[in-house]
């Protein structure tokens, strides 16, 4: 009987055992669980983050080309303006190089008349004189 005992005592210490390490299996299994679930929770949140900033820089790319786009038409629409805008400027810059030519040639002729009738007169202040002493000695001989 006391083997029996022994027996049913080793039995249930056996059974202990063998939930215990059932137990212990579970929960290993429950904390391999735990991190498997977590590790697809990282590669959840990665996968979330690279579609978010794939899409935020697809959106800002797309922004980007659309002001580019707008951009190009204004300054299309604005070139023909501002190609007569600058033909007219161009022609105004023109007339007054043109008027500021004039004025100087007419200030340069007008110095060079003054210079060349003072020179004229002494010119021919010398040619007088020169006549004049050429009949005095006619006069005499």
């Amino acid at each position: 009987m006391k083997v029996d005992q022994e027996k049913a005592q080793n039995e249930i210490e056996a059974k202990k055992r063998d939930e215990a390490l059932v137990d212990k299996f579970m929960a290993n299994s429950k904390k391999e669980n735990e991190v498997c679930l977590e590790k697809w929770r990282v590669e959840q949140s990665k996968k979330l983050m690279t579609e978010y900033r794939r899409a935020k820089e697809e959106f800002f790319k797309k922004k980007k080309g659309e002001e580019i786009a707008r951009a190009q038409q204004t300054r299309e629409a604005a070139v023909p303006q501002k190609t007569e805008d600058d033909k007219r400027e161009a022609r105004l810059k023109k007339l007054a190089q043109r008027e500021e030519n004039l004025e100087h040639k007419i200030e340069k002729r007008g110095k060079h008349t003054v210079l060349c009738s003072h020179l004229l007169n002494q010119i021919l202040e010398v040619v007088e004189v020169q006549f004049l002493k050429e009949i005095k000695c006619n006069n005499f001989h």
